[in-house]
């Protein structure tokens, strides 16, 4: 009787055990269906009006002649909305060399103030993208992804300040969308301190940050940035060029769907030498540098020397330093913030189908549900790899007192053996 009892309840046990299994694995199908399901709101896959870019533009700002050695300077808020504007009328001024000639400060600026349609679609005091948007026949500004901004803006270190920015649709930053034209395109220098939101790529410095155009050495500070529904990041909200040497301090970004990074939301390009701390929050592909990096057609997208003290948080694909890495490589990176989400959860990365070298995880607690690692949440795809990656748990001066007193304590140990030998004789 008593051996039926145990071998009923062996079969009950074994019973929850396949539920439980296989409630398991319906909920982690969920999880990777649901990130499936996510809107796409790519801009060129947008239907849009065609136009010609028109190249180089007018005049800008109070001298120079847009070359390489007399830049155009630009000195205030009404010059750099002025270059709005022309970019709005389809000058890219790709070729053009643009230069700030001291900080500017946008608080309370108004570019709306003459403009009663858009004024009530917009915060009265938000700012105008730079690219990305055209006025339609009625005088309303519209999204469109053949209005880039193509020239060589050197920020000179001043600070554009008192940045806001609501009310737009799809690629929101100082400058909302940029591309590389013959070889020119690029954002350099610049320090931004605001608070911008919208739907789509929002970034403190671009919002999309197209082909060929690179951001070197930018700041972002002190800041937000909130996308409400996918590509929120300290320098741009999504990338397919290089950034490289920029920074982001103190800042929280949140994208309601998907792709939040303290860099970039989501990455198809090279992020290197780059550095961010705050807090990144967001529902799937949440990191501490880059929501997302996506490596296509064999190209060498990677995440090189970048850093991390973020605070991440979210649901599924959570990293410290990307929540993401789709082929790519993460090379010499560390993160030290703590990592919190439910599903693929990682020090490192939440869930790799990549190359991870050299990286290291120091100080940074992880916590999750389903598939958790110290570096890793989840390895997962015929080429991901994982190499000479550290997990540093702890500050390295509490290791170090960890040993002095293990050192002690077998040098204690030997004494006293000795003594009890040296009694016994």
């Amino acid at each position: 009787m008593k051996s039926r009892g145990i071998i009923k309840r062996i079969l009950a046990m074994t019973v929850v055990a396949c539920l439980s299994l296989s409630c398991f694995s319906v909920g982690v199908l969920k999880a990777e269906q649901s990130k499936k399901n996510l809107i796409v709101n790519n801009p060129e896959d947008l239907v849009r009006p065609i136009f010609e870019d028109k190249g180089k533009g007018p005049r800008l700002g109070s001298r120079g002649d847009g070359t390489k050695n007399s830049p155009y300077v630009i000195s205030n808020a009404d010059e750099l909305l002025y270059l709005s504007e022309q970019v709005e009328k389809g000058y890219s001024y790709a070729g053009d060399y643009i230069k700030l000639g001291a900080d500017i400060d946008l608080t309370g600026f108004k570019p709306y103030k003459n403009d009663i349609v858009n004024s009530k679609m917009h915060a009265k005091d938000t700012w105008k993208p730079i690219g990305g948007y055209y006025e339609d026949g009625i005088g309303m500004d519209k999204y469109t992804y053949e209005r880039p901004f193509a020239a060589n803006f050197s920020g000179d270190w001043h600070t554009i300040k008192g940045l806001k920015i609501s009310g737009y649709s799809s690629d929101i930053g100082v400058f909302g969308l940029t591309k590389g034209i013959n070889g020119s395109g690029k954002i350099e220098d610049l320090n931004v301190v605001g608070e911008l939101s919208g739907n789509n790529y929002v970034g403190g410095i671009v919002g999309y940050n197209g082909d060929g155009f690179q951001i070197v050495e930018c700041t972002f500070r002190n800041s937000s940035v909130k996308a409400n529904g996918e590509g929120a990041g300290g320098i741009a909200g999504l990338s397919k060029g290089i950034i490289l040497g920029c920074a982001v301090n103190y800042v929280k970004v949140n994208a309601l769907q998907r792709w939040s990074g303290g860099i970039c939301g989501c990455a198809e390009c090279n992020i290197e030498k780059s550095y961010a701390s705050g807090n990144i929050d967001g529902a799937v592909d949440v990191g501490g540098v880059v929501g997302e990096l996506i490596n296509r057609n064999n190209g060498n997208n990677k995440i090189f020397k970048s850093n991390s003290e973020c605070t991440v948080k979210g649901d599924w694909y959570i990293g410290g330093i990307a929540g993401m890495n789709e082929k790519g490589t993460l090379d010499t990176c560390i993160n030290y913030g703590s990592i919190t989400g439910t599903d693929f959860v990682g020090g490192v990365c939440g869930k790799n189908t990549g190359t991870v070298k050299e990286c290291k995880n120091v100080r940074g607690k992880v916590t999750g549900d389903r598939y958790v690692g110290d570096l890793i949440g989840a390895d997962k795809g015929e080429n991901a790899s994982v190499t000479a990656s550290v997990f540093g748990k702890g500050d390295t001066r509490v290791v170090v007192v960890v040993l002095i007193v293990f050192v002690l304590a077998l040098a204690g140990g030997v004494i006293f053996t000795m003594k009890r030998k040296s009694q016994d004789v």
